[in-house]
């Protein structure tokens, strides 16, 4: 009763959208579906050095930070979230429509 079990994590499924630098419309319909939501343009650190164009996406509950290529997810619950295209590729497939 004491020893160890194994667990696996249960699949999930998202929404998703890619952030492509120009999709503010689309961004902001698809925030609007779960939470409010508001987009702030910032600068923000990239791949190698300096400074690129990117989002805050500011909600109620926290700020998130969105660089141009990055992907918007969100739960069936309403949450958000985002992830970089290479941890995004390895880890979701799209779902047959």
């Amino acid at each position: 009763m004491n020893e160890p079990e194994r667990y696996r994590r249960k699949p999930i499924e998202v929404d998703a959208l890619r952030y492509t630098g120009t999709n503010h419309g689309a961004l902001l319909a698809f925030l609007g579906g779960s939470n409010k939501a508001h987009l702030e343009k910032r600068k923000l650190p990239g791949p190698g050095r300096g400074m690129h164009e990117g989002l805050i996406i500011r909600t109620l509950q926290r700020r998130i930070p969105l660089a141009v290529g990055d992907w918007v997810l969100r739960t069936a619950w309403g949450e958000i979230y985002t992830r970089k295209p290479e941890t995004f590729d390895a880890s979701y497939e799209r779902m047959p429509s």
